[in-house]
Order: C-alpha cells, then sequence, then structure tokens
C-alpha cells in the first residue's frame, strides 16, 4: 500500500470500508476497498475474472494487497454512487436517462459475454456512475466463466485457508441474495446463463421506469 494515500471514507458495510485514494506522484483518484480476510474467497474471484478487463463501462481492476487484518483492492475512482441510490432517491427516472444507463448497461454486459463472462449478480447496486454520466459494472465477486462450477471454486479456497481466515466461519455459499432480479432458471435450480443475464437486466430497465 506504500503507492498509494487513502483519503476520506465514501462507505462503510459490515466487513468492508471504501475510501477515496490516490495513486503516489500522481494525479489518478481511485477507490480503495479494505475487506475482512473472510471474504477472501470473493475477493479472489473478482481479481481473477477482472484482472484483464478493460471496458469504459467495467470498473478497472488496478491492484489488490494483503495485509495482517485485511485485504485491500484498489479499483477505478465511481464516486457518484449506486443506480440504486438514484433510484431510491428519485424513483422512476426520466426516459432520456433511463436510455444512457441502458446503453451503458448493455455495452458492459455484452463485452463479458464475448469474454464468456457471466455476471450472474447483475442488479442495481452493482451499477455504478463515475460522476460524469458515465454507469459501470461492478462488484463481480459471484460473477464466472460460462460453464464454471462457482461453488467449488468458493469451496477450494474455504479449505486451503480453513485454518486461518476462516476457522469457525461457515462455508461460504455462491449464492445472490437479491431474488428479485434473478431469472425464474436459475431460482428453480438451473445455472446462470447469458438469459438470466438478460432477465437481470430487463427487471432493472423496469424499476427505473416504474
Amino acid at each position: 500500500m506504500d503507492n498509494f494515500l487513502i483519503y476520506e471514507e465514501i462507505q462503510k458495510r459490515d466487513s468492508c470500508i471504501v475510501y477515496r485514494g490516490r495513486i503516489k506522484r500522481s494525479i489518478d483518484f481511485v477507490m480503495i476497498y479494505c475487506v475482512d480476510k473472510f471474504k477472501r474467497h470473493e475477493l479472489s474471484n473478482l481479481v481473477r475474472l477482472m484482472y484483464e478487463l478493460d471496458h469504459p463501462n467495467i470498473m478497472k481492476f488496478r491492484e489488490w494487497y494483503e495485509t495482517t487484518n485485511h485485504l485491500w483492492l484498489v479499483m477505478d475512482l465511481c464516486d457518484g454512487g449506486s443506480l440504486k441510490s438514484i433510484i431510491q432517491a428519485d424513483g422512476s427516472l426520466p426516459e432520456t436517462s433511463i436510455r444512457t444507463i441502458g446503453v451503458h448497461i448493455c455495452q458492459g454486459l455484452y463485452y463479458l459475454h464475448q469474454q464468456d463472462i457471466l455476471f450472474c449478480d447483475l442488479n442495481p447496486e452493482k451499477i455504478v456512475s463515475e460522476g460524469s454520466n458515465v454507469f459501470k459494472l461492478g462488484n463481480m465477486t459471484l460473477s464466472r466463466m460460462k460453464g464454471e462450477n462457482l461453488q467449488a471454486i468458493f469451496d477450494e479456497t474455504y479449505d486451503n485457508y480453513l485454518d486461518d481466515v476462516y476457522r469457525g466461519k461457515e462455508r461460504p455459499k455462491a449464492q445472490t441474495e437479491n431474488f428479485f432480479y434473478t431469472a425464474p432458471e436459475v431460482l428453480r435450480g438451473g445455472e446462470y446463463s447469458v438469459s438470466s443475464d438478460l432477465w437481470s437486466l430487463g427487471c432493472i430497465l423496469y424499476e427505473m421506469f416504474a
């Protein structure tokens, strides 16, 4: 973390604090996530999928570090808030705004699908704004390659670190809690697919209109 300066706290959750930061000797501002180590399975998954992605509508992964008590993740600065916060504040959005946001989501999602990556947990909380009318997909902790068994990947991480960060912790589950945006076939126990991502997209577009 010697290459970064940490400024104010942007957001705080149960297992994560998000800071605004800057790369030293530059004017490049970033978001720095300080995450409890028992979230290693999610962060490891995010990093392996995002480290080579490069698209204007996907949050850019920069670096990650490990200290004694935490994992640190450095990403693009997107401090304009999430789509969830915008919907909560405004309710339904103007058609022009919905069109802009919808195009940005579609462009990011299409790029992921071209890389054989399924988002799998697309919802308004994971769509963020960098504050200049550009919206990006982020937080790909539950994403996976097509045909991949994410639960097996989580289980492997859990078993490898059982005597360290997971002592006394339940085995993590590779499933979303945002059921309102989940395709019916997935709720019935089926596999994620491009179609299930598009179902989630449709739910988000409907919510912005409603």
